[in-house]
């Protein structure tokens, strides 16, 4: 339990994806790994994220051109030393998360066991975007 606290603070702010691999057959990562959008990442104080999908060549959100997707915004929760659960999520989606360094993040989606065609490991590489401190001051 004391890990989580501590880990919190870290993921608090907006991460923005640079790269990924893997092999889920889900639409919008695969979207991530071909560089054809970017996955936009804010975890702020209260336990509320949001998640963006934009387009990379002219930044429009284009989260509703995809399926199984999480909602745009809503309540997570730390799990062990490093597990995030999404409130909401019925694609059955193991997040768990590590830091690569301070301003370095990885997201490892584990794929679902209830969607055939979701099976598999996706990783995902965030850099920080904007600190828990810049959210606060918006």
């Amino acid at each position: 339990m004391m890990q989580q606290e501590e880990a919190a603070p870290s993921l608090l702010g907006t991460w923005e994806s640079n790269e990924a691999f893997g092999n889920t057959a889900l639409d919008w990562a695969q979207a991530v790994k071909d560089q054809r959008v970017q996955l936009q990442l804010t975890f702020e104080p209260g336990k509320i994220y949001r998640f963006r999908l934009v387009s990379k060549d002219d930044s429009t959100d284009v989260k509703s051109n995809f399926r199984h997707v999480v909602a745009s915004e809503g309540s997570y929760e730390l799990q062990g030393d490093d597990g995030i659960a999404i409130h909401g999520d019925t694609s059955g989606i193991k997040w768990t998360y590590l830091f690569e360094e301070e301003d370095s993040l990885r997201i490892r989606l584990e794929g679902a066991k209830r969607f055939g065609r979701c099976k598999g490991v996706d990783v995902i590489y965030f850099a920080r975007a904007k600190t828990a401190q810049q959210l606060k001051d918006l």
